[in-house]
């Protein structure tokens, strides 16, 4: 069985850091789940540096306000896999086009 950890944007990379080392993977929320407009919110990327940097073999994925720019940032700071959800709805007739400009 996978475990994983969702690692909350309010809650700080250093609190989870111990724990870490028993999951297969954690899920860094890149945003406010309660927003409905899911809005990167930039300081996320030092969690994900951290959590890189201490663990560079965990796989940590991220969610929340995902898009071209945003995916750039999350990969450059060590993140290996997206959820996206909002940026491919925008506009349903264009959702390969959307999926390639991730790539």
């Amino acid at each position: 069985m996978i475990i994983a950890m969702a690692k909350l944007m309010r809650v700080y990379a250093a609190v989870f850091l111990e724990m870490l080392e028993e999951l297969d993977y954690v899920l860094v929320m890149t945003g406010e789940l309660d927003s409905t407009k899911h809005i990167f919110q930039p300081e996320t990327v030092e969690k994900i540096k951290t959590i890189h940097r201490n663990l560079p073999d965990l796989p940590i994925v991220c969610e929340v306000g995902i898009t071209p720019e945003t995916i750039k940032l999350v990969a450059d700071a060590g993140a290996s896999r997206v959820v996206v959800g909002g940026y491919l709805f925008k506009n349903e007739q264009e959702i390969v086009g959307a999926i390639e400009s991730l790539r």
